[in-house]
């Protein structure tokens, strides 16, 4: 049950309460006053209808628990009395006002019945009140949890500006103090009293009570709304949000001191010509382009400008006092699969406008394809819908404007026209502007660079800067200048490396990294000039110099290492290096070890081991990065590649530069990532749903004619029972078994084996499982994208077949029932939903099949 239905069912029993007293209240009331009085002008049939509404209400919402499930029943009982009473009370037409309940009542109820409900009716009320004052107060309350939780992650996610859900529970908690006080105690007493006595009633003492009656349940039906909202918002929100969406954003290097401040006004003194960025922050322009060469600084000069006090000034006059909304991407070609892809940048996008603009969920939510029975957010966003739901904003009908800086379209993996398109599109959109960067390259350049006014080229600019970092570099340091008494030879040896780096920041850095280097030593000054001398004047001589410097001792070592980095999908956790390191000197390593916690004293022991391997093997090749947001400490820090630059590097030269020794013919660096994985698994607290998923991921990419069948098979086996057992004991998980993931990963050989085995062991129900189990991925989004689907169901459906191992007419049946109907169902789905009735009306799913929920048979036009 959501925690909040607990405060919606508590609010509709107080208005039945406070309804139900009114009733008797306003009886004895027209009763007992003089013959002149009005009486009100509500027939006996409309309060039959009231009650049937109140307590209806109550009923339908569901309720866990033994106070509440009490609660509930006793409310059924005192409105089935209360209906009971009014079909007594029914006269003949025109006789059927109010006023005629108070002679009726009189007539049907003794007083001992009088007595008897109004003490359940006050019992009911004390009851309730105990029950609300756990649910608002025990700190082992849901609500109180549930509350806890959404302000944390409010604090977590930066949503500081929505009303919390505290102050509106410090509301009802105050109207239900004001009605636990001993006056109003007192005052319920003596009410129930002079219902049962029928005597004068305290008018004003039962308004007090009605409106604290009703004072409460409307706080607590508005915390019961907001909480709801407030779930769904956050539901919203971590569909879109992934692990690392600001890690490339936190690993930039910040700006150098006063530099990059020429894009908002060049100094007097500079002879850089002024950039229109301000005047295109203030204007409609759409686009504005930052090329630059590699490593000339593109993607620290986009975070300076994403935290620069200036831009929020200059964008809000373009804004006209419409709320402005800035967002921003970085395209990481090393990354993740969301840091380098158009749903990696979408989801950001759409993330960072809804923290801002939460009322824009609805507008959003709408936008996905889903069978609107059974909506369930975790089943993952198609580009399709992630697209259409950034399309969708300026139309939304809130007042806002949006600038999006998105960082590396270079470093987008896939098709650069297609996301080019995108980024066309989006900037077409009314209220919408986009500031990028990339290397230049021609389909960048054909797309934006015919307004010069709107685009800079980084590596013409930024020759002040260098110079300023060089300078400040060298000369705050202390030993450079202690060895450098001649300022006139010291200074020649900085306006040196400044003429050399053609606009290269990276270059630079690591540049006065050799010099500070040779500070350390005490280098003199020709020292230093003959460092700068032999220092490669490019970056991939650099590269290949680190590779070489690498000590025989290491070179096996480092040569796989590099070669499973470049074989990874995205930065690997730092843990992952650690038990390949293990695996290196004992390839049984993650098969032998048992099922354990590792503590946080011994991770931390081998995290500084690993980061000082790493730094010893790879020369600063590749290093390590804290990772923000991520809950497990074995992925708190990941390994990535120095810059991208050097990833370019190592596939753009081949393996011979990174075979700094010989290779064992064995050696395949996915299937090591599994044992790396496994391993992970057995040694992880918690949620084993991440190493599970790697280990799948990888699995999927060792070529079935390459696979170790003894060791790899009982990897498998290893890592299905851990996950299995994990699953069982846990309901937070998204998957329920190792096969749901093999499947949603494409671990084909090992679904096609478990097909296979379930033959084997005789019936067609886990065949029919199996099958199932795949085309109820048409609701993954990883897997309707690969498009890979109807190829592996027409191969399940022929190996069970061969097997006579499944009824193509009730599997098809069931797949027609559920798929069939296309409304709300995205053009990749319904696409694949074709393709896949094809192939069941190939192996002979009858056509005159009737399906009862669609009342008509498979359509000819299938």
């Amino acid at each position: 049950m959501d925690p909040f239905t607990a405060l919606g069912f508590a609010s509709n029993v107080l208005s039945f309460v406070d309804f139900s007293w009114k009733l008797f209240v306003e009886a004895r009331t027209i009763y007992e006053s003089a013959s002149g009085l009005t009486p009100s002008e509500r027939t006996i049939e409309a309060i039959a209808e009231d009650v049937t509404r109140l307590s209806t209400a109550i009923t339908l919402l569901p309720v866990h628990g033994d106070e509440l499930q009490h609660i509930a029943k006793e409310c059924r009982l005192v409105a089935d009395d209360l209906l009971s009473v009014l079909e007594k009370l029914r006269v003949p037409a025109g006789h059927s006002k109010y006023g005629s309940f108070v002679g009726a009542l009189r007539r049907v109820w003794k007083r001992k019945d009088l007595d008897a409900f109004t003490g359940r009716l006050q019992k009911l009320q004390l009851q309730l009140m105990i029950r609300i004052h756990w649910i608002l107060l025990s700190e082992n309350s849901k609500v109180v949890i549930g509350i806890e939780k959404i302000e944390e992650f409010n604090r977590k996610m930066d949503i500081g500006h929505r009303e919390t859900l505290k102050t509106l529970k410090d509301e009802a908690v105050g109207y239900l103090g004001q009605l636990e006080k001993d006056r109003t105690t007192k005052q319920m007493a003596d009410l129930e009293r002079s219902i049962v006595e029928r005597k004068r009633i305290d008018t004003e003492s039962f308004q007090n009570i009605s409106q604290l009656l009703q004072g409460l349940a409307h706080r607590m039906s508005n915390l019961e709304q907001s909480g709801r909202e407030a779930n769904d918002y956050h539901e919203l929100l971590k569909s879109l949000y992934f692990d690392a969406i600001q890690t490339r954003q936190n690993a930039i290097d910040e700006a150098h001191s006063r530099t990059f401040e020429w894009m908002f006004n060049p100094p007097p003194s500079s002879n850089s010509r002024r950039t229109k960025f301000v005047e295109w922050l203030r204007s409609e322009n759409n686009i504005f382009w930052i090329q630059g060469k590699a490593g000339s600084g593109k993607s620290t000069l986009m975070k300076f400008l994403c935290q620069h006090r200036e831009i929020q000034h200059h964008l809000t006059s373009w804004a006209q006092g419409k709320r402005l909304v800035v967002a921003q991407y970085f395209f990481w070609n090393s990354g993740s699969n969301l840091e380098k892809s158009q749903e990696g940048l979408l989801r950001t996008l759409l993330f960072e406008i809804l923290r801002v603009c939460p009322e824009l969920g609805e507008k959003v939510k709408a936008c996905r394809y889903y069978d609107s029975s059974a909506f369930n957010m975790s089943s993952g966003w198609t580009r399709r819908e992630l697209l259409n739901a950034v399309k969708e904003l300026p139309a939304a009908g809130v007042s806002a404007k949006f600038c999006f800086f998105i960082d590396g379209l270079d470093e987008y993996k896939g098709d650069s026209l297609e996301l080019l398109g995108t980024i066309q599109r989006l900037s077409c959109l009314q209220d919408i502007k986009i500031c990028t960067s990339s290397r230049p390259w021609t389909q960048f350049v054909d797309a934006f660079g015919g307004n010069k006014q709107c685009m800079v080229k980084l590596e013409d600019l930024t020759r002040t800067d260098i110079h300023r970092y060089v300078f400040d570099r060298l000369y705050t340091n202390k030993r450079f200048k202690t060895l450098t008494r001649d300022i006139t030879a010291s200074a020649n040896l900085a306006n040196e490396v400044v003429a050399r780096a053609q606009g290269v920041f990276l270059w630079v850095v690591l540049v006065i990294r050799s010099l500070l280097e040779g500070a350390t030593y005490a280098d003199s000054l020709d020292d230093m000039h003959r460092r700068l001398e032999a220092f490669p004047k490019d970056l991939e001589t650099y590269f290949q110099r680190m590779i070489d410097d690498v000590p025989e001792a290491y070179r096996l070592r480092t040569t796989l290492t590099l070669r499973i980095a470049l074989a990874a999908d995205g930065p690997l956790p730092l843990s992952t290096y650690y038990f390949i390191d293990k695996l290196f000197s004992d390839p049984d390593f993650a098969l032998k070890i048992e099922r354990r916690v590792v503590t946080g004293i011994e991770y931390n022991d081998i995290r500084r081991q690993m980061t000082a391997r790493l730094d010893g093997r790879c020369k600063g090749l590749l290093e390590v990065v804290p990772v923000q947001n991520l809950g497990a400490p074995w992925r708190s820090r990941r390994v990535d590649f120095l810059h991208r630059t050097v990833k370019d590097f190592l596939f753009s030269s081949g393996t011979e530069s990174v075979t700094l020794a010989a290779v064992p013919e064995s050696f395949d660096p996915y299937s090591m990532l599994c044992h790396a994985f496994l391993a992970e698994a057995k040694w992880t607290r918690g949620d084993l749903t991440k190493p599970v998923e790697d280990f799948a991921n990888y699995a999927a990419l060792v070529k079935e004619g390459e696979i170790e069948p003894n060791r790899l098979d009982l990897a498998i086996y290893d890592i299905e029972a851990e996950f299995n057992k994990f699953a069982q004991g846990n309901n937070t998980s998204s998957s329920r078994s190792f096969s749901d993931i093999a499947l949603r990963k494409g671990l084909w050989w090992y679904i096609r084996q478990e097909q296979l085995d379930n033959a084997t062991n005789g019936g067609n129900s886990g065949q029919d499982s199996m099958l199932d189990g795949a085309i109820s991925l048409l609701n993954n989004a990883e897997v309707v994208e690969s498009r890979r689907l109807p190829s592996i169901v027409r191969s399940l459906l022929e190996s069970a077949i061969a097997k006579h191992a499944i009824n193509v007419d009730a599997t098809g049946k069931r797949f027609i029932r559920v798929w069939l109907p296309q409304r709300n169902r995205s053009p990749e789905i319904r696409g694949q939903v074709h393709e896949i009735l094809k192939i069941f009306i190939e192996h002979g799913l009858d056509q005159t099949l009737r399906i009862p929920s669609l009342s008509s048979k498979v359509p000819e036009w299938w």
